[in-house]
């Protein structure tokens, strides 16, 4: 069951700023890789890169090279499992999406604002539409523009369509359940 309010900032769950395509980032950053392999930050902006592409097995294998190194720092650590459920709910792998995104609320060790939001995405595919109509009560109690049209249109801006629509349909069953 969702808490009422969810405040805490989580700057390790911030998106990255890399725009344009991803077919021509993921050539730059093999051959970056290559040269330097110990890489975190690129390996998991590659990983995310890639499952936006549809790479599921390269990204999943990047995902788990980083999850399995000892010398990751807790911060990172959290923003691996935050990306990777990204990944992998973009994937339609729901289950081990909200997997990851429990992982990183852990390791949090609060209520970090993502969370509400995040877990309604996938309760709602995964058909628990009663439960997601709660977190996006909470997300929206959190952060009022999911409340609205405009609203949600801003918070989704960097989404695809398929993930806005999930977005809309979760929004629309909480509008309903008031």
């Amino acid at each position: 069951m969702p808490d009422p309010r969810y405040i805490d900032p989580d700057y390790a769950a911030q998106a990255a700023g890399i725009a344009g395509d991803p077919l021509l980032y993921l050539a730059w950053s093999d051959s970056a890789l290559a040269a330097r392999p110990d890489d975190v930050e690129l390996r998991l902006e590659r990983a995310f890169q890639r499952a936006r592409v549809g790479q599921v097995e390269g990204s999943i294998a990047d995902y788990e090279s980083l999850l399995a190194r000892d010398d990751v720092d807790p911060f990172l650590r959290r923003r691996i499992e935050w990306y990777f459920g990204w990944s992998l709910w973009s994937m339609g792998r729901d289950a081990e999406a909200l997997y990851r995104w429990r992982s990183a609320e852990r390791a949090h060790g609060g209520q970090p604002e993502w969370v509400p939001y995040t877990y309604a995405l996938a309760l709602w595919r995964l058909g628990k539409a009663d439960l997601a109509v709660k977190y996006f009560a909470a997300a929206q109690a959190t952060d009022p523009r999911w409340g609205t049209a405009q609203g949600l249109k801003r918070r989704t801006e960097r989404w695809d369509e398929a993930e806005r629509r999930i977005a809309v349909e979760v929004q629309t069953a909480w509008q309903a359940s008031r």
